[in-house]
């Protein structure tokens, strides 16, 4: 007698295989555990096809799935693999960017200037804007 296996994701109607179909499906069509997300393209197909690095690759796995599993915790993941990346890949540390935040020369700053996100003239008090 042939062993079934049902393929399908937990909650949905069952799709019943072959225990030696399943085996030869292309990992890329198999999942293990849960579920994949609704999704145009999976994150393991897009990190493998652009070359991505493991670091990379976790950036875009959280970035992709926050909003339907984690939420917040995943973007603090993404903030902890970039710091990763930029001590890793380019030598910089946030323990160096904290010091040099820390300089004078930092906090003395240019009270005249304005964020660049404000648009020209924002903040200008004037009669007609009444």
């Amino acid at each position: 007698m042939k062993k079934m296996i049902n393929i399908a994701p937990s909650g949905e109607l069952p799709v019943w295989r072959e225990e030696s179909e399943i085996k030869s499906l292309r990992g890329i069509l198999r999942q293990e555990g849960g579920s994949h997300y609704e999704l145009n393209i999976q994150p393991i197909e897009y990190i493998h096809g652009n070359d991505l690095g493991f670091i990379e690759g976790n950036i875009i796995k959280y970035a992709t799935r926050h909003r339907a599993k984690n939420g917040a915790e995943d973007i603090r993941k993404i903030i902890h693999y970039c710091e990763l990346l930029l001590e890793l890949e380019y030598g910089e540390s946030q323990e160096e960017e904290l010091r040099e935040s820390d300089s004078p020369e930092h906090r003395k700053g240019d009270s005249t200037a304005k964020p660049q996100f404000f648009p020209a003239g924002y903040g200008s008090y004037s009669e007609s804007n009444n």
